[in-house]
């Protein structure tokens, strides 16, 4: 599965001096909305003479019906990094989302975000 989402993270970030710039350390939470969304899925079969694959590509579905995908997503980022003076800065983060995004009434299954991110910045 994957998604697009805009994302409203407010996180509260400290800096700490260190050699010619700041480490800095952050967290807080996000707010994400879904803005689309592809599956992909690969089946093989094979034994007994028989040797088929099939695959499939569609798109998600949004709503509240079983089985459809939840827009809304709330979570927990935590970013760290090194920023230079001349505001040049490298950075790191993790996004872990809390919400359920799949409706499923049965409580079976659970899908939720997973996010590592490795950037370079300039802050004016």
């Amino acid at each position: 599965v994957n998604t697009m989402y805009l994302e409203i993270p407010v996180n509260v970030v400290g800096k700490i001096p260190a050699g010619s710039g700041n480490v800095f350390v952050g967290a807080g939470p996000y707010f994400g909305y879904a803005l689309s969304g592809k599956s992909k899925a690969k089946v093989s079969v094979s034994g007994g003479g028989i040797n088929e694959s099939d695959s499939s590509k569609e798109d998600l579905e949004f709503g509240s019906e079983d089985g459809e995908f939840k827009r809304v997503e709330l979570g927990v980022n935590f970013l760290g990094g090194y920023q230079l003076k001349n505001g040049l800065n490298i950075n790191f983060g993790y996004g872990l989302g809390l919400s359920n995004l799949v409706n499923n009434s049965s409580g079976d299954g659970k899908a939720s975000n997973r996010v590592l991110s490795v950037g370079l910045g300039f802050n004016f």
